[in-house]
């Protein structure tokens, strides 16, 4: 067997075990059908979500190929709904299939107005940029004076590539920056409406600002997370206010990824749920919504798959370039699960896929050795020139 038949069959494992997870997530009632195609496509730049994918494909085909199916996939196959070629699958083909209705805008309430950052790396400072343009004073909180003034300066030079490109106008630009302010007081966002906190993924420093927010912020103010992995209630917990809070996981970067994950715990209230949605919808979002767990929608299906990615370099052979190709031009994805761990660097891999396993003692959520012997040896992807590929791969982070 050639190297390009073999990882094509590599290729086919990996996709289909993907798509078969996302049946599971469904068959869970996890999430809604059109929230895990809408997440998967936007949060990972895909044709197709999964179970849109699988329809095309052919549930029957994936199923004859998967180890161990979901009991929804199989119900299917019993039920003779395949998919495309029985116009009937994951959803109905008697009209454009994989169409989703369009958002209903909940109102936004006038009084949410004005938004708090907390945090001044990426993150925060894409989320701010998107607050401000959107027409939200938007007040970022960094650690210190310097911290401030560099987000600040970072957010312009932002803003004036945009201008430059031409995404937005300069009068947008403009109108921007006059919203936008910044220091290390945290007593500036005391009357903010909304606030989010977008530090470190560390679960101890996210808990104490949580704790300072309850003394700091009004009463009415919604809290918010942007954690990728971590517990939305614990945070809720720690702010003794958890009815008014939620999990709103951007993605990276903010100002271009449409995607937010709205995560909710069982103590949020539905004001507060409806308010959220209505600022992402704000910010011309698209949002998905989720309960409470580590990895949300995109990170619990495509963290797996990345990890079986990695297993097959240990448990048999595989050309990390040739299964790559295979499922870029055999599968429509915008990268191979190789590149996109260097993008998405492998030390930031090995920590969700830790907390994934904190959550998911299962063995597909285990971390891969690969991923542990290249963080040792310094080999973290695009950020150290050197992973799976020595070159850089220039897309943008998506965790």
């Amino acid at each position: 067997m050639s190297i390009e038949e073999r990882s094509g069959l590599q290729a086919a494992k990996l996709i289909f075990n993907y798509l078969n997870r996302a049946v599971a997530m469904l068959d869970s009632g996890y999430a809604t059908r059109d929230d895990i195609d809408k997440a998967m496509r936007l949060g990972c730049g895909l044709p197709y979500g999964p179970l849109e994918f699988l329809d095309r494909i052919g549930l029957d085909t994936v199923h004859s190929q998967i180890d161990t199916p979901s009991p929804l996939l199989s119900r299917m196959i019993r039920a003779g709904t395949l998919g495309r070629k029985t116009g009937q699958g994951f959803y109905k083909y008697t009209s454009p299939s994989g169409q989703t209705n369009s958002q209903d805008r909940p109102k936004l309430q006038q009084s949410l107005n004005s938004v708090g950052i907390i945090g001044s790396g990426v993150m925060a400072r894409g989320i701010a940029q998107v607050t401000a343009l959107a027409g939200f004073n938007t007040h970022l909180v960094a650690r210190s004076p310097e911290k401030a003034a560099i987000s600040i300066g970072a957010i312009e030079n932002s803003l004036k590539r945009a201008v430059l490109r031409g995404s937005i106008p300069a009068s947008h630009k403009a109108k921007a920056v006059q919203r936008l302010s910044a220091s290390n007081d945290m007593s500036k966002i005391a009357s903010c409406d909304l606030v989010i906190e977008a530090v470190t993924e560390d679960a101890t420093i996210k808990h104490a600002i949580f704790a300072a927010l309850e003394s700091i912020c009004d009463p009415e103010t919604i809290l918010a997370t942007t954690t990728s992995s971590l517990s939305v209630a614990d945070c809720a917990h720690a702010s003794k206010r958890p009815g008014q809070v939620v999990g709103l996981h951007f993605f990276n970067p903010a100002p271009k990824m449409r995607l937010v994950e709205l995560v909710r715990t069982p103590k949020t209230t539905s004001e507060t749920l409806t308010q959220s949605r209505a600022f992402c919808l704000a910010l011309d979002k698209s949002v998905v919504e989720c309960t409470d767990r580590s990895g949300f929608i995109v990170n619990w299906l495509l963290f797996p798959y990345l990890a079986d990615a990695a297993r097959l370099l240990e448990q048999e052979s595989a050309d990390v370039t040739a299964v790559d190709s295979a499922v870029v031009h055999g599968f429509g994805h915008p990268l191979g699960p190789f590149s996109m761990l260097d993008m998405i660097g492998l030390d930031v891999s090995e920590a969700i896929m830790k907390r994934l396993h904190d959550s998911f003692p299962d063995s597909e959520f285990e971390v891969p050795p690969t991923f542990t012997r290249m963080v040792s040896l310094g080999m973290l992807g695009r950020k150290s020139s050197a992973g799976f590929f020595t070159s850089p791969v220039t897309h943008s982070t998506i965790h």
